[in-house]
């Protein structure tokens, strides 16, 4: 029978690591295995074996020099003990860089890793196995091996199977249970974040369609109207921040993602006053924006007004409604002061004086401040508190029917990550434009229509699906567009030792080891 074009391939390689046949006192090995061999040929083959073989096999042991016999080069990260593989083969008796030997032949037990770097277990729970450190970080593969990158095999190896592995009824599972790759035919779900009938979570009044839009006008039936903010309109102190190069003060103005996505606290005003309770921005890498901070991302259109008499005159922000009241009875009660200088120089009892009796009333003077700082507050706290006024424009509150002045600010809790269980980094993404991911917050396309699917609510989820990142990243097959430029493993996105919490893990105290090592025993001196 004629063989097909892979097993004629598949007899061609086999054919090259076949021996060349050789004759001894005229005899012809039959087969180039040994063991076919007859009696007195396989008898002197072996003793050649043993004279040979045997002392170059003690003097690698004897000595201790495991990297005669090395697999291959470790990464850099373990490049100090090359020379020393006791350092991690050696018995548990032993330190970093013992003296234990034959060392080698000792397997790699998780706690001699844990000797320099500790780390949680990927999953709290687990059955039927407990993998070590060496299970999925693999040594000797290089000195540029990513050991923190192992391969999707070991992944898959449990997550194509989960129920299987874990304590927990398949109905009861937090995530999907069969995954063998990244993309949802490959049973990846789609990004919890973004599933069907997901909502953002943070509670505030916002468009980005209008903050987006020319002038930041309202739209009605896809047609502006209202006046346009213009650039003369914002403060001077904050104009500059968002007035382009060499544009005209009375033109439109035009935001784009940068004036309230930053990623760095230098991009930030340096004039803009620090901040109470530690929150002005540190400096950042990039990865995440840092977080929206009214002083420096709103107050320049959206100062907080309460008397529009007093334009000038703002509200302090980050103040409950109590604490509102209260600033705006101080502030009346000073102008009046400072109005009326004598009520300072006239002469007071020395002894307090008693209240009025029942039926008798203040006295007129009193009695007409009272008034007077009463109705200034209540005409504030109106402007301040209404469904479009200062605050209540972009804050919910919780308020009865009847009542003006709220109860309290329904916190915003403005998500600054939104994949819990993945890592993402915009630093390696600012190549591409914010429309590619995002197309939604923008009020027009690209071709300067409107975009009819633009978000003008908080409510709205921008984050984008498995689908936009698949035009990038995967295989081949998985990539609709058929273009692979960039890693679709499981480690690109995931994390693995931040066991059952999310992100951000246990927190960085757990991952010291227990006993830290000197400098000399850390590098087996």
């Amino acid at each position: 029978m004629a063989l097909t074009e892979n097993q004629q391939s598949a007899s061609e390689l086999t054919d090259q690591y076949l021996p060349v046949q050789w004759a001894w006192n005229g005899w012809k090995p039959p087969h180039w295995r040994v063991w076919a061999w007859p009696n007195k040929q396989r008898r002197v083959a072996q003793l050649l074996l043993a004279v040979v073989g045997l002392p170059i096999g003690l003097f690698l042991c004897c000595l201790g020099r495991g990297d005669r016999h090395s697999p291959g080069t470790l990464s850099d990260a373990h490049a100090p003990w090359q020379a020393n593989c006791n350092a991690c083969h050696g018995s548990l008796g032993s330190e970093v860089g013992g003296s234990d030997e034959a060392g080698w032949l000792h397997k790699v037990d998780s706690r001699k890793c844990q000797a320099c770097h500790f780390a949680q277990p990927h999953h709290a729970q687990t059955k039927g196995h407990e993998a070590s450190c060496v299970s999925c970080h693999r040594e000797h593969q290089g000195r540029h091996h990513a050991l923190a990158r192992p391969k999707d095999e070991h992944c898959v190896r449990c997550h194509q199977s989960l129920p299987n592995h874990v304590p927990i009824k398949e109905n009861e599972l937090k995530f999907a249970s069969r995954i063998t790759g990244f993309s949802q035919a490959d049973g990846h779900p789609e990004f919890q974040p973004v599933k069907a009938g997901a909502v953002d979570p943070g509670r505030l009044k916002f468009s980005h369609a209008l903050h987006l839009r020319s002038g930041l006008q309202a739209v009605h039936d896809q047609k502006p109207f209202g006046p346009a903010l213009t650039y003369n309109q914002i403060p001077k102190r904050e104009r500059a921040r968002y007035l382009p190069k060499d544009a005209d003060e009375k033109a439109a103005v035009q935001l784009n993602c940068s004036a309230c996505h930053q990623w760095d606290s230098l991009e930030v005003s340096p004039d803009i006053p620090h901040l109470p309770n530690g929150r002005w921005p540190v400096r950042g890498d990039g990865a995440y924006a840092l977080p929206i901070v009214y002083e420096a991302h709103c107050k320049a259109c959206h100062p907080l007004t309460f008397d529009r008499q007093e334009v000038a005159a703002q509200l302090p922000h980050r103040m409950k409604p109590p604490d509102v009241t209260r600033f705006l009875k101080n502030r009346y009660l000073e102008e009046y002061l400072r109005d009326d200088s004598k009520v300072l120089e006239r002469l007071l009892p020395v002894r307090k004086p008693l209240p009025p009796l029942p039926g008798k009333h203040l006295p007129p003077e009193s009695v007409k401040v009272i008034e007077l700082i009463d109705a200034r507050i209540a005409k504030a706290e109106k402007l301040v508190w209404q469904e479009i006024g200062t605050c209540g424009k972009c804050h919910y509150s919780d308020r009865k029917a009847d009542q003006i002045v709220p109860e309290r600010i329904v916190p915003p809790k403005i998500l600054e990550v939104w994949f819990s269980h993945a890592k993402f980094s915009h630093k390696v993404h600012r190549g591409m434009e914010c429309r590619a991911c995002h197309p939604n917050a923008f009020a027009l396309q690209n071709d300067g229509l409107v975009n009819a699917n633009a978000s003008t609510k908080a409510a709205d989820i921008l984050i984008p699906g498995i689908d936009t990142c698949l035009q990038c990243h995967g295989t081949a097959v998985s990539a609709p567009s058929g273009f692979v430029g960039a890693r679709g493993n499981c480690t690109q996105c995931h994390l693995y030792h931040h066991g059952d919490q999310p992100l951000a893990g246990r927190g960085g105290a757990t991952h010291a080891p227990k006993e830290p090592l000197g400098i000399k025993t850390f590098q087996g001196r």
